[in-house]
């Protein structure tokens, strides 16, 4: 009994990670409850990315790092409690990185690759709640970026509500 219920359970979290959207589809059609579970997809027009600029740094171990950031306001009626964006960057190469905005900005030049990857993964898991007229920082990272960056862009990429 106890195996089962506990490799049931490992199995669907599993499912959950890797099948996200089809995930929170699921939770949505739970009677009673199931509107408050799964996550509300808007369009990206219900938020206003500004101040959008792009500089050379460096991390604590020297690596250089090439740093998108901007501020994305809520237009919406309600709050948001995730915004991801898309930074591109184009030179010698284009790359592409996906990130949560947060109301936390790194300050990359005491943080290394690997604080990073935890930061980005901890956004990920605990975004920032937007009101409706508030804002949030968008900050993206390229580490060993191409060199020079011609172009940059950030864009915002997908946005839920609660």
């Amino acid at each position: 009994g106890l195996i089962a219920v506990t490799l049931g359970y490992a199995v669907l979290s599993v499912w959950a990670s890797t099948h996200h959207d089809e995930f929170q589809d699921l939770l949505g059609t739970i009677p009673v409850v199931g509107s408050r579970l799964a996550e509300s997809a808007l369009g990206a027009g219900v938020v206003a990315l500004r101040d959008v600029q792009g500089r050379y740094d460096y991390l604590k171990s020297g690596e250089l790092a090439f740093v998108i950031r901007g501020t994305a306001t809520n237009l919406a009626t309600a709050p948001l409690r995730r915004v991801r964006v898309e930074g591109h960057v184009s030179g010698a190469e284009e790359r592409r990185h996906v990130a949560s905005c947060t109301d936390a900005p790194a300050d990359v030049r005491k943080m290394s690759r690997q604080m990073l990857l935890l930061m980005e993964n901890v956004r990920e898991t605990r975004p920032a709640l937007v009101p409706p007229g508030g804002s949030v920082a968008c900050e993206v990272v390229f580490v060993d970026p191409p060199r020079p960056v011609r172009e940059l862009s950030l864009e915002v990429l997908s946005v839920l509500s609660d």
